[in-house]
This record gives structure tokens, C-alpha cells and sequence, in this order.
């Protein structure tokens, strides 16, 4: 390998470490929220970004590209934590529900 070579391999190998270091939010917020930026319950701070009516979070970063943390969080925790709801099927698809089957009973040894 080239020295060349080399160099852009560890420059790549240290871009890619750093971009995934906080590429996305402790927890999206809810549908609801409007905000242009949101803390996350971690305190670091994402910026809405999206096209075509897809929204993405993207992380708010310093000049040297290192994640802006250590905000107060936009939502309560617990609000921030409720599970979201599962999108509805569309029209025309069936769903199926698969229901748990009760375990069988422990056998009681005899006497």
C-alpha cells in the first residue's frame, strides 16, 4: 500500500468513527413535536432535516465536528420514553394477529 493510500484509509477509518459517535437521538421525538432542534433525554441536540415530507434528525455539531451535548432535554423524560404507536396497515392489507398460547402446566410428582 502507498503512503498515500494509507494516510486516506486512516483519515476515512477516523471519519467514519466520528460520524457514528451520535448519528442519531437517544429517542425520536414524538410525531407531534415542532421544533426545529431537539435535545434528546441524553442532552445532545439534533436539527430536523428532511425532503419530500421524511423527516431525519440530524446531530448539531461544533465547528470541529464534535456533537453539541450537555442541553436540558425538549420533552420530560417520561414523554420523551412513551412508546410510539405502530402505524395502521393500509387499506387493503389484512393483518394477522398471532395470539401467545398459555405454556402447559408443570406436572405435580405423585406421592
Amino acid at each position: 500500500m502507498t503512503r498515500t493510500g494509507f494516510v486516506a484509509a486512516v483519515v476515512f477509518g477516523l471519519m467514519a468513527h466520528q460520524a457514528g459517535a451520535q448519528a442519531l437521538p437517544a429517542e425520536n421525538p414524538p410525531a407531534s413535536y415542532t421544533g426545529t432542534q431537539y435535545v434528546d433525554s441524553e442532552g445532545c441536540a439534533f436539527i430536523r432535516a428532511g425532503i419530500g415530507g421524511v423527516t431525519n434528525w440530524v446531530p448539531r455539531v461544533t465547528r470541529q465536528r464534535v456533537p453539541m451535548c450537555g442541553f436540558q432535554p425538549s420533552l420530560p423524560r417520561d414523554v420523551a420514553r412513551a412508546p410510539q404507536p405502530l402505524p395502521r396497515p393500509a387499506a387493503g392489507v389484512t393483518e394477522i394477529t398471532i395470539a401467545a398460547t398459555p405454556a402447559p402446566a408443570a406436572a405435580t410428582p405423585r406421592a
